[in-house]
């Protein structure tokens, strides 16, 4: 039997919601949901969470279920990879700061502009390896901080360049908007991915 399948069935004999365990376990109903059908599994700390709380050993939940067997495996895969997209996320951020701020030529600019969407390009692909293993309530949950606070240090950022005349208006305008722009997109997308699955 499934992992997803064993926590449903455990769920109901106990007479208990969704809801109910989400909020036992500090997490959202429809990560419960998402591993009752199958859609995700729980991280490791989680399992031994519903392990305790449904009175299921945890080698009675994981044996019978291949899938988690290598689910368990790709978190550590993701461990490893996380370090990776961070260090390409700083690559970047540098990049446009040098792009905003110290660039003259022409020439230079488009080289830079050329190494800053391969590095986005790279992120693109961790983040679509990242994907299949997690759902995107879990990445968000845990990006939405980040991106926010960048996004007010990026539109700080711009506004004074503007007022001391740091660079051109075209350029503090891409660095005010594009984190915006990214966020309303996350946002639009985690929205998308909820009302799929409530």
């Amino acid at each position: 039997m499934q992992v997803g399948e064993q926590l449903k069935r455990a769920r109901t004999e106990k007479q208990l919601t969704q809801q109910t365990v989400a909020e036992t376990l500090s997490v959202s109903r429809q990560t419960i949901s998402s591993w009752e059908t199958g859609h995700s599994y729980p991280d490791i700390d989680s399992l031994v969470a519903l392990s305790d709380y449904y009175g299921i050993s945890l080698d009675t939940l994981i044996k019978e279920d291949n899938d988690m067997k290598a689910y368990l495996k790709k978190e550590d895969v993701l461990k490893r990879l996380s370090p990776v997209t961070t260090l390409l996320l700083v690559i970047d951020v540098l990049f446009l700061i040098a792009l905003m701020f110290n660039i003259s030529a022409l020439y230079d600019r488009g080289i830079m502009l050329l190494m800053g969407f391969i590095n986005i390009g790279a992120l693109l692909r961790l983040e679509s390896f990242i994907s299949d293993v997690k759902t995107p309530e879990e990445r968000w949950t845990k990006r939405r901080p980040v991106l926010y606070g960048l996004s007010v240090v990026a539109i700080a950022l711009g506004g004074v360049s503007l007022w001391l005349h740091w660079m051109a208006l075209d350029s503090a305008l891409i660095l005010m908007i594009l984190p915006i722009a990214i966020v309303i997109y996350r946002e639009i997308r985690y929205a998308r991915y909820n009302r799929q699955n409530s």
